[in-house]
């Protein structure tokens, strides 16, 4: 992310289990329009960043309509209007908007790194979903475009994605290659936020844990809870998940009551942020039963894996009806 007119183009993805990065809309100065919506627009991506996503969604609703705003505004604001329907957990509407934001994006030779950006917001939304491939595809397009265009940051994020989609499919010699390009392209850029750290941070706990070094894997989504709570406060999303991280980690080490504290905070954080009935949620339950099972709560640890494990099925199921696209057409 080099100098002002660079600022921002990789921020404005999410990364999966989610990962959500920010819009900061750098029109270069022939492209401004006297009636430009630049600003309209960072306001709503500031508001969904606060976390008033339906606000945000408001604002850019009829913009988008309007008919006048240039190519490259109206495919930005696609693009946060999109992040901001994930945020409400309109998963329909966002994907339709990522969607209109690549066809208006990918014919726009000087915003490459926007297009990629909106490439890697479809890519994580898929990924939630449970479409694996169509995830994979869009991030490894949107890695290829930033590495072509020299954006350390923009190749950061999205190896950092492919990493953890490599990790939950179990390919760790994948996981391990990504790691390592998302760990070098970070150590060559100053623009990451506090969100890309601490997803490259909790990427490299979870391969720790994988190679069993708790300790580091501790350490390391410590750095990550850290930068999130810095960043959105106690009650984040994506807190619940490297609080679950961590009880794991911890629980290998035979501390299980900390253990225990952790995971329920974990379930309570997510619960609270309205996502209750998602996979992230059944999964932390598993982790809950893992852990329960493992201070010697057999009964209530099968009990609850039993009910979590086919809560995840059903909706996984429900998920991945016809939720497979074609990443090739967006060239």
């Amino acid at each position: 992310m080099e100098g002002v007119e660079r600022v921002g183009d990789a921020q404005t993805m999410r990364i999966s289990i989610a990962l959500v990065m920010a819009v900061w809309l750098v029109l270069p100065g022939q492209m401004r329009a006297q009636n430009s919506h630049a600003e309209e627009i960072r306001q709503a991506e500031r508001l969904r960043d606060e976390g008033q996503a339906r606000v945000a969604a408001a604002m850019l609703e009829p913009l988008v309509h309007s008919g006048s705003m240039i190519p490259v505004e109206l495919g930005v604001a696609w693009n946060v209007l999109g992040s901001s329907y994930e945020d409400l957990q309109m998963p329909g509407k966002a994907r339709s908007c990522y969607e209109t934001a690549i066809e208006t994006l990918r014919v726009l030779p000087a915003e490459q790194t926007k297009y990629a950006a909106a490439l890697s917001n479809l890519g994580s939304l898929v990924d939630s979903l449970g479409d694996k491939v169509s995830a994979k595809n869009l991030f490894t397009k949107a890695n290829r475009i930033y590495d072509g265009l020299g954006d350390t940051g923009g190749s950061a994020i999205t190896a950092t994605s492919l990493a953890m989609l490599a990790y939950r499919q179990s390919d760790f010699k994948a996981a391990h290659r990504y790691l390592a390009q998302a760990v070098e392209q970070a150590g060559r850029t100053t623009g990451l936020r506090d969100d890309d750290i601490a997803a490259l941070d909790s990427m490299q706990s979870a391969m720790a844990f994988h190679e069993r070094r708790y300790e580091d894997s501790i350490r390391l989504v410590q750095a990550a809870i850290d930068r999130w709570t810095h960043a959105h406060g106690p009650s984040y999303l994506m807190l619940g998940f490297a609080y679950a991280m961590r009880a794991q980690s911890i629980a290998k080490l035979g501390d299980y009551p900390r253990a225990l504290v952790d995971v329920r905070q974990a379930l309570a954080i997510i619960e609270a942020a309205h996502a209750k009935n998602t996979t992230g949620y059944y999964r932390t339950e598993m982790v809950y039963a893992q852990i329960l099972r493992a201070s010697g709560e057999k009964e209530q640890a099968s009990q609850l894996n039993k009910d979590a494990s086919h809560s995840l099925s059903a909706l996984e199921s429900r998920q991945c009806k016809g939720c497979t696209i074609d990443a090739s057409g967006f060239r």
